[in-house]
């Protein structure tokens, strides 16, 4: 691969610490802002992402339980914003990347949630969930057990009160174009995005946290670079080097664009204006549809980025039961027979496969259980293969003001 970069001083300085709790008020108006508390007790709000919130998936909880919970859709990023300028007070779920819990956790607005309050958590639920050293488990950043589990929990080695329950996940990695990538020395390897070959054809994702996870991972994982700390928490030290190799990359004009949008990263594949990208498997996954012969890599050599979503409750909800009834409702299965077919995962496999084992939305040759959890065609590898690739789980860094400070320069020069 033609990604090397040499042996480099460590860089020191930046600015400290901070808490992303900027933003609108949009959420706020829309909910009211009277500060009189969630909705009534009997019907629970939602605020999740448009996946979470599918009508289908709601109308299949009330339908199961009788009970009504109610969802309303924003981005990834405006979520936890809105919830720490007080949308808690009128809503009593929060579906968020985990990646975001960090600050919601600190300033304490969520409702503990014990374990004992959730049938469906039992010894049947995967074990990266549930044991420190289990397979995917990352020691150095204690990810992802570190935000499942409330502060107490994890002291204690308990691990019998939540912070969030976790209701899917899954893995992000990378892709190319099969008709314009060539055959080289590792096809499974990072180091594509950072070829010469492709200067001028490769894509990253602007994201001030995932991209430079995802660089630390490549460049601990090729053995060009050893860091000190987690890699989804890197040092102001370890940061000016992941940067300083972002800097050289961009100098030889690696890099066509940064994407953001699924539906941009979509029409760059299918133009073949990109041919290798930082990706998301589903925008991969679309593109073929549309008719690029793009493939994503499920198991990079260096490791996958790993992320999970869940359910965070508000300190302040008056439908406790409601909830709890929706956390078990996501555990038993039946939103991942939406949720499966776009490539995501359930913290409780053994309740997903009797649903879609006899289904073939995916592959017509085998069913969704064998192409997407088992592993049983070579299109796609098995869920536990992928928690035993695990680099490191997307995570709300220590140094985040140092992380948005090094992204904001690194775009705008």
């Amino acid at each position: 691969m033609e990604a090397q970069f040499g042996r480099r001083s460590i860089l020191k300085g930046g600015v400290g610490a901070g808490v992303l709790l900027g933003g609108g008020s949009a959420l706020l108006a829309a909910c009211g802002s009277n500060g009189s508390g969630s909705s009534s007790a009997g019907a629970a709000r939602s605020l999740g992402l448009s996946l979470t919130t599918d009508p289908r998936i709601l109308a299949g909880f009330k339908k199961k339980t009788g009970k009504v919970m109610q969802g309303q859709a924003d981005t990834v990023g405006n979520m936890q914003v809105q919830w720490a300028q007080g949308a808690y007070r009128q809503l009593d779920v929060l579906e968020p990347n985990a990646q975001w819990v960090g600050p919601i956790q600190g300033n304490k607005l969520f409702k503990p949630v014990p374990v004992s309050d959730v049938p469906l958590w039992t010894d049947d639920v995967l074990p990266l969930f549930r044991k420190a050293g289990a397979p995917g488990y990352v020691k150095e950043s204690g990810w992802p057990l570190k935000t499942v589990y409330t502060e107490r929990a994890l002291e204690s080695n308990e691990l019998d009160e939540f912070t969030m329950v976790p209701t899917w996940f899954g893995f992000d990695a990378f892709g190319y174009l099969e008709n314009k990538v060539t055959e080289g020395e590792d096809m499974d390897s990072y180091g594509l995005i950072f070829d010469k070959r492709y200067a001028g054809k490769a894509a990253l994702f602007d994201d001030a946290i995932q991209t430079p996870l995802k660089v630390a991972t490549y460049l601990q994982g090729s053995g060009q670079y050893s860091f000190d700390g987690p890699l989804g928490s890197l040092t102001k030290d370890d940061l000016a080097i992941v940067f300083e190799f972002l800097d050289e990359m961009k100098a030889r004009k690696q890099f066509r664009l940064l994407w953001n949008d699924f539906g941009q990263l979509v029409d760059l594949l299918v133009s073949e204006e990109v041919w290798v990208c930082d990706a998301w498997s589903s925008a991969v996954y679309a593109a073929n549809a549309a008719g690029a012969k793009a493939r994503f890599v499920d198991n990079p050599t260096e490791g996958n980025n790993a992320w999970w979503y869940g359910v965070l409750v508000s300190p302040e909800t008056k439908n406790y039961e409601t909830v709890v009834d929706y956390i078990d409702y996501w555990l038993g299965g039946e939103p991942h027979q939406i949720m499966a077919p776009q490539g995501y995962y359930s913290p409780r496999p053994d309740l997903v496969k009797p649903l879609i084992e006899n289904t073939f939305t995916t592959d017509p040759d085998v069913s969704d259980w064998e192409y997407l959890y088992a592993g049983a065609t070579d299109k796609r590898p098995s869920l536990e293969s992928r928690i035993q690739n695990t680099a490191e789980w997307q995570q709300y860094p220590d140094e985040f003001a140092e992380y948005s400070r090094l992204w904001t320069e690194f775009t705008a020069s």
